[in-house]
């Protein structure tokens, strides 16, 4: 489990973080996108 202190963001994510994401993947403007991964970690993966 990932401490909020460890996440540069320096919160744990909610549901309603991902919901811009996935309003634009539902969306007509994401139509040409295919077999894209798109993370939404608060920055994480930033200092991996």
């Amino acid at each position: 489990m990932v401490d909020a202190m460890e996440v540069p963001l320096g919160r744990l994510g909610v549901p309603e973080d991902c919901a811009g994401a996935v309003a634009f993947l539902v969306s007509d403007d994401s139509k040409y996108i295919t077999g894209e991964t798109i993370l939404i970690t608060g920055g994480i993966h930033a200092r991996l």
